[in-house]
């Protein structure tokens, strides 16, 4: 699990490396891009990542707000990095009378890579998720109902391992598997006492 973790620290880990300097913690934004991370809709939130300052302007651009993108506090990602603060309480007033749709769509129309952020209900009854058959429906056989439950995801497939059978009954298995481990502890004929 660590090697994982570590592997997912590329941003952090290549500034500790370059600097000595531990990284402070960077709420929900981009440690090198700005503006990178959350912002608040009148209705929800959004993710935006701006890594260039071509697509800063065209942000600017796309929500009215060119002075933005000319003023010397914001007009290059250094400087957007300094003021880190107060654009982010810009953007998200900007933001916050607008629809997730409706933001999002102006977001695509000049280019900025963007996502509605959604509830973990949302995502698993999502047309995406539908798509991409995420979400299994198991049938418990007493009971007669469907379960659902998420499919595990494996390099370049499903894994349907433990996901295709409804949950076992109180030691339904139980023989199966002591027989299983006696097995594995049973002795080669060879060391077994005479």
């Amino acid at each position: 699990m660590q090697d994982t973790l570590i592997s997912m620290l590329v941003y952090h880990a290549t500034r500790v490396f370059a600097t000595g300097e531990d990284p402070r913690p960077s709420r929900n934004i981009h440690p090198l891009l700005s503006p990178y991370g959350y912002f608040h809709t009148y209705d929800g939130g959004i993710v935006m990542a701006v890594g260039k300052d071509a697509q800063f302007a065209n942000l600017c651009r796309g929500i009215g707000r060119e002075d933005l993108a000319a003023s010397a506090d914001f007009a290059t990602n250094s400087s957007r990095q300094e003021n880190q603060e107060k654009l982010f309480e810009i953007l998200n007033q900007e933001f916050s009378t607008r629809s997730s749709a409706d933001l999002l769509a102006t977001l695509e129309q000049v280019e900025v890579p963007a996502g509605e952020i959604r509830k973990l209900s949302q995502v698993l009854d999502s047309s995406e998720a539908e798509s991409r058959e995420a979400v299994l429906s198991v049938i418990h056989p007493q009971r007669r109902r469907h379960f659902p439950g998420p499919r595990r995801r494996m390099a370049d497939r499903w894994d349907n391992r433990g996901c295709t059978h409804p949950t076992p009954k109180l030691n339904e298995h139980a023989d199966e598997i002591l027989n299983e481990l006696s097995a594995h502890r049973r002795l080669p004929a060879s060391q077994e006492p005479r």
